[in-house]
């Protein structure tokens, strides 16, 4: 887990910034719409806190 917390401190904004569907208009990806951002980002806070995303 504090591999995995210390992964995310250190790629999570580079990754969100990554999936921004802004940063990349003519992609049509369900992953890069905002939606996807906010999966990444609840994935993200999940490692952070230690609990499961999927509850």
């Amino acid at each position: 887990m504090r591999a995995a917390a210390g992964y995310v401190a250190a790629l999570g904004s580079i990754v969100v910034e990554a999936l921004d569907p802004s940063r990349h208009p003519t992609v049509i990806d369900p992953a890069l719409s905002p939606r996807g951002t906010v999966h990444v980002a609840a994935g993200m806070a999940a490692v952070q806190l230690r609990v499961s995303a999927l509850s």
